[in-house]
């Protein structure tokens, strides 16, 4: 044989191989796409091998790419195809289209969750295994579609209809404040933040993320461009670790992650353990002389980016907001890709400065739950569009508000035992709380929390008052009223 020709077909092979083995243009969060027209995407698999997913898997209606979104709009030949261990899967009514082969060969697959009926082929899925479930109402109009009468049942669900954040993971504790010591010093190292399940099922907390916004509720600016509408300007980002299905969070389920994984009593007896913590934040610090704590039996949150030159910790006077999000493309892409930049004029003293800044965008279709938070004497605006954060929450009245640490800001339970989640945290949240970590006595087991509240009564100026029999405005709870 020519041997020129036999070194140029192993060539080929060989390049066919490399390039034949990513069968994908790009990747968000565990879901592999292809980019099939100016805005849309279909869900494919990640290499010729097949068997790309795992666990219970939610398709999103919505991805982004190098800044830019696409709809969700299909999913592909054999895009599912071999995955043995997927048991349930969501598809979004983006979804217009399941093709050949899509969940062939899927085993243990046995339900699936559609809002809207796909165009199906014949051998979109194992039929006889899988149990569809629809929204109430809507089963005719699956049946009336072709190949749907071959599911094993098709049933209809309220699921549908639970309120906004109840298919999630939210957040149902930040404790920012810090507590005291003996002698009445402040003590901030032991912030917390609590995250829990709000859905039916067993979710994953691996790629989602904590983020907190650049902006404060207590600085408006004009910041040009404005992206506000769809998007949250953010300076810190740390996300949960895994690779999918590492860190489950059963229903009702909570999971603490605290700034420092440590028994705080050793230092602050007024404090509490931290030490049996689920996660902790940690950053690797560039001064010698302000070093993170790294507590190696609690799992560390993987910084993507801080502003922070030492270690980050939360706004204790709580004048930053907070977000947890399912971010859609990788670390490198992030900060790549989604960094911001603008402009704003500040004012002062009747001169005027042009000032400029840069954060990171966070799109809001990743965001799964926001937190606006601020202090009634300084309030100044929402930093979230109100389809996240439409109010907010606090501890303490006015700025430097003494009264305010060792309470927290925790998320209120509805009737039939969810956490309640209206896109408003001044309704969800009930702000000057006990933090729930000063009733445990170890770990982060049998949390009880105390929602006893008393009034607190503020003159405009922070002065503490008794009543308000005289006109003028106050500061009650944490909100301004006017008394005439």
């Amino acid at each position: 044989m020519n041997k020129t020709f036999t070194r140029f077909a192993l060539c080929a092979i060989t390049a066919f191989a490399a390039t034949g083995a990513q069968a994908f243009d790009f990747q968000a969060g565990n879901v592999y796409y292809n980019i099939t027209g100016s805005n849309t995407v279909e869900v494919t698999y990640a290499t010729k091998n097949y068997n790309s997913y795992a666990g219970n898997v939610t398709l999103p209606a919505k991805v982004t790419k190098d800044g830019k979104t696409y709809n969700v709009a299909s999913i592909g030949n054999k895009a599912f195809f071999g995955s043995k261990s997927v048991n349930n899967v969501r598809i979004p009514s983006s979804v217009k289209f399941i093709k050949e082969e899509a969940f062939k060969q899927c085993e243990n697959l046995t339900s699936a969750y559609m809002a809207e009926p796909a165009e199906l082929e014949e051998n979109s899925f194992e039929f006889a295994n899988v149990t569809l479930y629809v929204p109430e109402l809507m089963k005719e109009s699956f049946i009336n579609e072709d190949f749907y009468h071959r599911f094993k049942a098709i049933i209809e669900t309220d699921e549908f209809d639970e309120p906004i954040g109840s298919k999630t993971l939210v957040i149902t504790e930040i404790f920012f404040t810090g507590t005291t010591t003996p002698e009445g010093k402040q003590y901030s190292d032991d912030q917390y933040v609590k995250i829990g399940n709000n859905s039916s099922e067993t979710l994953y907390l691996d790629g989602y993320a904590f983020a907190e916004t650049a902006f404060m509720s207590v600085d408006k600016q004009d910041y040009k461009p404005n992206i506000m509408a769809d998007t949250t300007t953010i300076d810190a980002i740390y996300l949960f670790p895994g690779n999918g299905n590492e860190y489950p969070i059963a229903p009702g389920e909570e999971v603490l992650i605290a700034l420092n994984a440590i028994n705080h009593k050793e230092i602050n007896p007024k404090s509490f353990d931290l030490s049996k913590a689920n996660f902790e934040f940690y950053d690797e610090s560039d001064n010698p002389n302000f070093q993170d704590s790294d507590n190696p039996d609690v799992t560390n949150m993987v910084n993507w980016y801080d502003y922070s030159k030492s270690y980050w910790a939360m706004h204790n006077r709580g004048f930053k907001s907070y977000v947890l999000a399912k971010p859609e493309v990788g670390m490198e892409d992030f900060i790549k890709d989604f960094k911001y930049k603008y402009t704003y004029v500040f004012t002062f003293g009747g001169n005027s400065y042009d000032m400029d800044g840069e954060g990171y965008k966070l799109p809001n279709t990743w965001v799964t739950d926001a937190v606006g938070l601020s202090v009634a004497s300084e309030w100044e605006w929402n930093v979230f569009a109100p389809t996240l954060d439409a109010g907010w929450a606090h501890c303490g009245s006015v700025d430097h508000d003494k009264t305010r640490y060792n309470l927290s800001v925790i998320r209120k339970k509805n009737d039939d035992g969810k956490w309640k989640d209206t896109n408003n945290s001044t309704e969800d949240f009930l702000s000057d709380a006990p933090a729930s970590m000063l009733n445990v006595t170890s770990g982060i087991n049998n949390v009880n929390r105390d929602t006893r509240k008393t009034t607190r009564v503020y003159r405009i100026d922070g002065v503490s008052v008794k009543d308000t029999s005289k006109p003028g405005l106050y500061i009650i709870d944490g909100r301004k009223v006017v008394v005439k």
